[in-house]
């Protein structure tokens, strides 16, 4: 039928944000670029963590938690 939706990376102004089982970002729509203020070429194919990088809130530091690895 011609009544196709879009798809979720498509939509522009609901950020979505695809990443592999080590954390690496793998997918970037504009709506992650308009809340995080980068460009998906900026993004893509690097660590979620960069996002987070600047902050110092313990909040934060679950978030990190979230991403490490255990070695």
């Amino acid at each position: 039928s011609g009544d196709a939706k879009p798809r979720l990376t498509e939509l522009p102004t609901e950020p979505v944000i695809s990443m592999d089982l080590s954390g690496y970002i793998t997918g970037w729509n504009p709506g992650a670029q308009l809340m995080f203020g980068y460009r998906a070429e900026e993004a893509v194919g690097r660590h979620i963590l960069f996002l987070y990088a600047g902050d110092s809130d313990d909040h934060d530091n679950e978030i990190h938690e979230l991403f490490l690895e255990d070695r």
